[in-house]
């Protein structure tokens, strides 16, 4: 018996011994675009959305202040920067992608693959304070707690472009701010 268990404490040692120095952190990625898997992309540093008294108004012109991703951008144009698709599916009403590159963002194309909408997460956002951000932005269109998501919801209006963000509740984080250009989709709905 005592051999057993000296057999086995070596066994697990010499298996120990084998294992990688680091530990492997990120799963490999199979690109649907490709059907190729391979080692994750690290994620670009990328700036922060810029959620102050100009936000709106550059909004308006398309442009997202601080984030360099415009609303209208092609397809083509973002793969080349942040990679391949990793994620394809439907979320609330649109088929989204998500990039290697790009992570807690969700990005939403229309029939001619541009940008028409995106999800942004809180780690792209200059402030995930509400208040704070409801005094740098200006005063909503709506504050406050929204039926279909059972969650807070601060909506703006900037230009053809519609903006809902969202909370758990007017004292959490934002937790996402959405991005719709209703105008674009409308014009070229997306081909499923």
């Amino acid at each position: 018996m005592k051999r057993l268990a000296i057999l086995t404490v070596a066994a697990l040692l010499l298996l120990a011994g084998c294992a990688p120095d680091k530990p492997t952190t990120e799963p490999p990625v199979t690109s649907p675009e490709t059907g190729q898997t391979g080692e994750q992309q690290p994620v670009q540093e990328i700036s922060k959305v810029k959620l102050n008294e100009k936000f709106l108004g550059e909004l308006a012109t398309n442009e997202i202040q601080g984030f360099p991703i415009a609303i209208g951008a092609s397809k083509d144009e973002i793969m080349k920067k942040y990679g391949a698709v990793t994620e394809t599916n439907f979320y609330e009403g649109g088929e989204y992608h998500a990039f290697e590159k790009l992570d807690q963002a969700l990005l939403f194309f229309d029939g001619k693959e541009r940008l028409y909408a995106i999800d942004i997460g809180s780690k792209y956002l200059s402030t995930t304070d509400s208040q704070n951000l409801k005094k740098a932005v200006g005063k909503p269109d709506y504050d406050g707690m929204d039926d279909s998501t059972g969650g807070y919801t601060i909506t703006y209006q900037a230009g053809d472009n519609s903006v809902f963000i969202s909370a758990a509740d007017d004292k959490s984080p934002v937790e996402k701010i959405r991005i719709i250009n209703k105008k674009m989709i409308e014009e070229a709905p997306q081909e499923l």
